[in-house]
Formats: structure tokens, sequence, C-alpha cells
């Protein structure tokens, strides 16, 4: 009886566990191309696993083509898993597009969340209802650079933010980071720039704005 008992308890602490996703790394390198990209695998679903993979795909594929063109001097791409759970992935790719000669910050991030059980993209808007001005207002003490590191109010520009981005990810426990491109919270050194918000903040902007 005990035996048995024993088996239902590690029977029930196995099933458990959540089944993610697995992440592997595919990986090209030539004279001013180098990339390495993510390969996703759910298992049981291969129509989500598939629309995932096409998705990030067809960012690397115009990244080649773009190079392969000639339109940039030297090309880019790696990437971070931010979060995962049962239902959700959240990946960023991180692109360098260089043209000949340049100087400055030529970089962009690609900031994706997926749904693991249909494959599609999750709009900001399943998450948080935000407004430019709401951003504004909360962007001082919350902003952060590509590297994750706070930005110091004086490193950042006064001027107003005039739209709200589509890009975001996700780090667990109900926060949600919206990302900017280069130069539009800060200088370019500091890459594609984000703010964080916090769960108190998310669900008094859910409340404000109900649309």
């Amino acid at each position: 009886m005990k035996k048995f008992l024993c088996a239902l308890l590690i029977a029930g602490s196995l099933s458990a566990f959540p089944s993610y996703a697995a992440v592997s790394s595919g990986q090209e390198s030539d004279t001013n191309w180098e990339v390495t990209y993510p390969i996703v695998s759910i298992e049981g679903n291969a129509d989500a696993q598939n629309s995932i993979n096409a998705d990030l795909n067809d960012y690397l594929e115009q990244l080649r083509m773009d190079f392969q063109n000639g339109k940039y001097y030297i090309c880019k791409e790696y990437y971070t898993v931010h979060y995962e759970d049962n239902d959700v992935l959240s990946i960023s790719l991180y692109q360098l597009r260089l043209p000949y000669g340049a100087c400055g910050n030529h970089s962009k991030s690609l900031d994706l969340v997926y749904d693991k059980n249909t494959g599609e993209r999750i709009p900001l808007d399943n998450y948080v209802h935000v407004t430019p001005s709401d951003l504004e207002q909360y962007r001082w003490g919350h902003s952060y650079d590509q590297k994750g590191n706070k930005l110091k109010s004086e490193n950042m520009w006064k001027s107003p933010l005039k739209e709200v981005p589509t890009n975001y990810f996700l780090t667990g426990g109900g926060v949600v980071c919206v990302v900017f491109k280069p130069y539009e919270l800060t200088a370019g050194a500091f890459g594609s720039c984000y703010i964080e918000l916090k769960p108190d903040y998310i669900e008094y902007l859910n409340r404000k704005n109900q649309w």
C-alpha cells in the first residue's frame, strides 16, 4: 500500500511539471555574415511549432536577402528567450544591418510573444491597454537599456513619446516590457531600450483604458 501511495505521489508530481518548448540554435558564419537563430520544438503540437518557426525564419530570410543584394556591408543576428510557460513563449531577435562606412547604431530588436497552442503572435493589447501619455508618465525610473541596465534620467530624451510600440517582451510575474527603437528613448549607444511595466501599473491602465 505504501509503495502504491508513493507511486501515486511521484506520478502526480511528474504530471504537475509544465511542458516547455525546446529552443535550440542554428548557426551560419561567413565573411561579414554571422547569425545564431532560434529553432523552436513543441512536443505534440507540430502546427504551432511550424507556425512559430516559419515566422522566425521570415525575419532571417529578409536579413539574408538584404545582405545578398548588397544593401548592407555586415549583417548579424542573435536571440534571447525572455520567458516561457505552458502557453506562451517570449523571444527577441537582435539584428545588425550595417551599411558600408556607416557609424552610429544600426541594430534593431524584434520582440515576439507567441501563443504556444496556436503558434500565433500575441499583441500587446492582450496584456495591457496603454497610451503614449501613460508611457510618458511612467518612463522616468522604469526605463532600461538593451542590456537591462536602468537608464539615468539625465541620459533620456525629454521629447514626448508619440506612439506605443508593438514590440514587447515578458519576463514573468506579470511584468511587460515595451521596447523602443534605438534613439527613441535615448542615445543610440544604449540600443533598443524598454519601459518595464509592473503589474500594479498594468492593473491601473487596464481599468482606466477600457477599449
